[in-house]
C-alpha cells in the first residue's frame, strides 16, 4: 500500500502532464492528496498561472471553491489572478465550444465572494464585470447567475445582488 509522502509524489506530477484529462483529474483530486491548505493552494495558484485548458483551469477553481466559505481572503486573491489568466481566454475566442459549467462555477464563486464574503478582489471584478456588462461572455453567465443571490437568506446579500442588477440595466 502506497502512504503519505509517496502517494503525493506519485500523484503531484500528473498536474503538470501534457495530457489535460491527467491534470484534470489530479486538480479534481489536490485537496484529497495535500492535506496542507497552503500547499494546495499554492499548487492550484501555480497550475492556474500557466493553465491553458478550460476544462481543467475550471477544475482547478471547483478545488479553490471548496476553500471559499473557510478562508474567503485566501482564495480570493486566486481568484482574481485567475480571472486573468490563459485558461479563461479560450471561452471568449471567437465560436468556442467550451462548457458552460466551467464558466457558471467561476462566476458563481467570484459572487459568492463578492456578495456573501465581501472580499476585495470579487468585489472588484464583479463591479467591472457589471459596469461593462457586454465585454465578454463571461460577463453575460455573470448577468444569469446573480440572480441566484437574490434569493438568499441575508438581506444584505439579497441587497448587493439588486444593486447590481440595477447596475446592469442601466449599463444596457
Amino acid at each position: 500500500m502506497i502512504e503519505g509522502g509517496r502517494l503525493r509524489a506519485l500523484l503531484r506530477p500528473f498536474l503538470d502532464d501534457a495530457d489535460p484529462v491527467n491534470r484534470c483529474s489530479t486538480a479534481d483530486a489536490v485537496h484529497l492528496v495535500e492535506h496542507d491548505l497552503e500547499t494546495v493552494l499554492e499548487l492550484i495558484r501555480q497550475r492556474l498561472s500557466v493553465e491553458e485548458d478550460f476544462e481543467v483551469g475550471g477544475t482547478l477553481l471547483v478545488s479553490l471553491g471548496r476553500f471559499a466559505s473557510e478562508y474567503p481572503e485566501l482564495v480570493d486573491q486566486l481568484v482574481y489572478d485567475a480571472a486573468f489568466g490563459s485558461w479563461r481566454e479560450a471561452f471568449d475566442e471567437e465560436g468556442s465550444q467550451v462548457d458552460y459549467g466551467f464558466a457558471d462555477g467561476f462566476v458563481v464563486l467570484v459572487l459568492y465572494l463578492a456578495l456573501k464574503k465581501r472580499t476585495a478582489n470579487a468585489l472588484s471584478l464583479a463591479q467591472f464585470w457589471f459596469e461593462e456588462p457586454f465585454e465578454s461572455r463571461m460577463c453575460d453567465r455573470a448577468i444569469i447567475k446573480v440572480r441566484r443571490f437574490l434569493t438568499d437568506c441575508d438581506e444584505d446579500v439579497r441587497s448587493a445582488a439588486l444593486a447590481v442588477t440595477v447596475q446592469v440595466s442601466r449599463a444596457g
